[in-house]
């Protein structure tokens, strides 16, 4: 994993292998890789960031993320989700996130304010598919259906 079993020049290499036979869907989260001694969580998404700068893909590559068990910011309340999205952005390099989701279920945060805390940040169009002909799909996938709906919309190619 990116900043953990792999560091920066052998996770660009896996990047730069990946892309080359056709990937374009990168997932992370904002807490890997935080369990790693030394490390303090963003580590992967920090890697991701500087390979989509150094190889100026952020265009080719669509990006998921997820929010909810970072050590700094954890849970879904609309707090911890605006400011863990803040830092995931800044990490990534980039002004939009193509698939923000939650890592694990809330249960301290009410399922429909989970989901209110997201239309919320959908609304202020920064954690959004940045194409505006993709405007059906500026939505957090709150199911598989709708995750792969995305997927299947953007053409992505992901390795399994």
């Amino acid at each position: 994993m990116f900043g953990w079993t792999a560091n920066e020049k052998e996770s660009f290499a896996v990047l730069d292998a990946y892309a080359a036979a056709g990937g374009n869907f990168i997932d992370t989260a904002d807490m890997y890789s935080a369990w790693a001694p030394g490390n303090s969580g963003g580590e992967s998404e920090t890697i991701i960031g500087r390979w989509l700068a150094a190889r100026g893909k952020r265009q080719e590559i669509i990006i998921g993320t997820k929010v909810g068990m970072h050590p700094r910011f954890k849970g879904l309340s609309a707090k911890t989700i605006g400011a863990a999205a803040e830092n995931s952005l800044k990490r990534l390099g980039t002004d939009y996130i193509d698939l923000y989701y939650a890592h694990v279920d809330d249960e301290k945060t009410p399922l429909q304010w989970d989901r209110k805390s997201f239309k919320g940040h959908q609304k202020r169009e920064r954690y959004e598919t940045h194409s505006r002909q993709h405007e059906n799909y500026r939505t957090f996938c709150s199911s598989a259906g709708g995750l792969l709906q995305l997927l299947k919309h953007r053409s992505a190619k992901v390795a399994c």
